[in-house]
């Protein structure tokens, strides 16, 4: 459902910020040197946003410069986002499976959502959530269950959140 909802944004095309990271190159990388990921700014920027890099260089490699492919992409980063958040709620609250239900998809479909989903720019703020939402499900599993499966997955995923926007 929350794909849905936000399908109308994938016939969309490129806009502001998209236009030099993307259509220009200055955020994506040749999938054999996604390595300067690490080692360089974001785009023309200050910020240090590797898996941002990467995601759009995945994404060039697949779609070229066809934005509504890049549009698919948010789609899916912002439903699995949602997906995050539903595992996070379960952890933390006890919720029948309708109230689960309801509430995931109340945070799935908020306008909140819309400009994140809908704008190829936003894209780091769509990963931040993903990771930390994921980071928070693991770091509580781990204190439940004293798993160090658990405890490494919540460390990686804090690291994926610190690659994907610096102010994660």
């Amino acid at each position: 459902t929350v794909g849905l909802v936000h399908a109308s944004y994938i016939p969309n095309g490129f806009t502001w910020l998209d236009h030099g990271d993307i259509e220009l190159g200055r955020a994506v990388l040749p999938l054999s040197h996604l390595f300067e990921a690490f080692l360089t700014p974001f785009g023309q920027t200050g910020f240090y946003r590797p898996l941002l890099t990467i995601v759009h260089s995945l994404d060039a490699a697949i779609y070229n410069k066809w934005a509504p492919g890049y549009h698919l992409t948010n789609v899916i980063l912002h439903v699995l986002a949602t997906g995050a958040f539903a595992l996070f709620l379960n952890q933390f609250l006890s919720l029948k499976l309708p109230e689960r239900l309801i509430a995931t998809l109340a945070a799935g479909v908020h306008p909140l959502s819309w400009l994140p989903t809908g704008a190829i720019s936003y894209r780091p703020e769509l990963l931040a959530t993903l990771f930390v939402f994921l980071t928070l499900f693991f770091h509580t599993k781990a204190r439940t269950s004293n798993q160090k499966r658990n405890i490494i997955l919540a460390a990686v995923c804090a690291g994926l959140g610190f690659l994907s926007k610096e102010s994660t």
